[in-house]
């Protein structure tokens, strides 16, 4: 007896601290009579992912004869009872998993895509009004028995469930990408030097006035006498008669000077461009400065030697030489005139 009563006693504490793994029935677990499994995959689903929807069932015995090739595939099907739920769905798959006797099983596979989170529960609906209504067929055309499909509910999670902090981080410095430290010091370096640059002109032009209008005159003056070189000096190579070349010479003069000093001389004589120089500076040339002007006169009067004379240079070699002597003599009057700041 008392062996007996210790063999109770251990079933009954082995019962209790060893309790069966699973002991809820399929109805407890969600499913109908005629499912298998149920899934989803991934577990843990988030608005955006491709989740997809297993569900295990057995059809009625006359469901496998309309099945040419074990599997149905229907892409971007019409499922109205996922679009309450804001869900795009992707593609639905029916295939043969494996016998059980005389019965097929089929699996049901749902690929969708959510867009909002929280529990979603899909009412029990006849899987024959689905594919009659994708296949444009009617529901009895997939049997006389109805194939009820209940799938549990499941539930989209919010991507901040997976980051539970949701306080504001402190602010973080500039990160530079690797390489453009040295871009990024050069940048600092030419602004600091533009700006240095304009404070200096700032400061400059409290002192001697200066004013960008001037500066803009002084540029442009530059480039106009650096044209009326280059002209000078393509006379060399032009093919032209000593007097039509000491005319154009003459004119090129008359206009640096017209430039230089603000005065019009196109129309006036040597002997009057002379004077009208001479009282412009109010007679307070220098004495270089005097003889930059009698060098300027003896070109002038060489020039209208030339261009009167009815005699020329004896052969091509002389007028060739006079050429050049006239021009480098104008080039040089030029740049002393600009040295000198006449």
């Amino acid at each position: 007896m008392k062996k007996k009563s210790l063999f109770f006693l251990f079933l009954l504490s082995f019962q209790i601290l060893c309790p069966p793994k699973n002991t809820k029935t399929w109805a407890e677990e969600g499913f109908t009579d005629n499912s298998l499994s149920f899934y989803i995959s991934p577990k843990e689903s988030y608005v955006g992912d491709e989740v997809q929807l297993y569900y295990e069932f057995f059809p009625p015995a006359d469901f496998p004869s309309f099945f040419l090739t074990n599997k149905i595939f229907l892409e971007k099907p019409q499922f109205s009872l996922f679009g309450s739920y804001d869900c795009e769905l992707q593609s639905i798959e029916i295939v043969q998993t494996h016998k059980k006797g005389l019965e097929k099983s089929y699996a049901l596979s749902i690929y969708f895509i959510p867009f909002v989170t929280g529990v979603v529960e899909i009412p029990e609906f006849d899987l024959r009004e689905l594919l009659a209504h994708e296949t444009q067929k009617t529901k009895e055309d997939f049997g006389a028995s109805a194939i009820p499909i209940k799938i549990p509910q499941f539930e989209i999670q919010k991507i901040l469930s997976i980051y539970p902090d949701s306080s504001l981080r402190p602010m973080r410095g500039i990160i530079l990408l690797p390489g453009t430290s040295v871009f990024i010091y050069l940048l600092l370096a030419i602004l600091i030097g533009i700006s240095i640059f304009l404070f200096y002109i700032g400061y400059a032009a409290k002192k001697i006035r200066f004013s960008f209008f001037g500066l803009w005159k002084r540029l442009f003056y530059f480039f106009y006498v650096f044209g009326i070189k280059r002209k000078i000096k393509k006379l060399l190579k032009k093919n032209i008669r000593l007097g039509e070349f000491s005319q154009i010479v003459h004119r090129y003069l008359c206009l640096y000077l017209t430039k230089r000093f603000g005065i019009d001389f196109s129309a006036a004589t040597n002997t009057e461009i002379l004077q009208t120089i001479r009282m412009s500076q109010e007679g307070l040339l220098s004495e270089k400065e005097e003889t930059i002007l009698f060098d300027i006169q003896t070109l002038f009067i060489r020039l209208d030697f030339l261009r009167f004379s009815l005699e020329g240079p004896e052969n091509k070699g002389e007028e060739e030489r006079e050429k050049k002597e006239r021009v480098f003599q104008l080039l040089g009057l030029i740049a002393e005139m600009e040295s000198q700041h006449v």
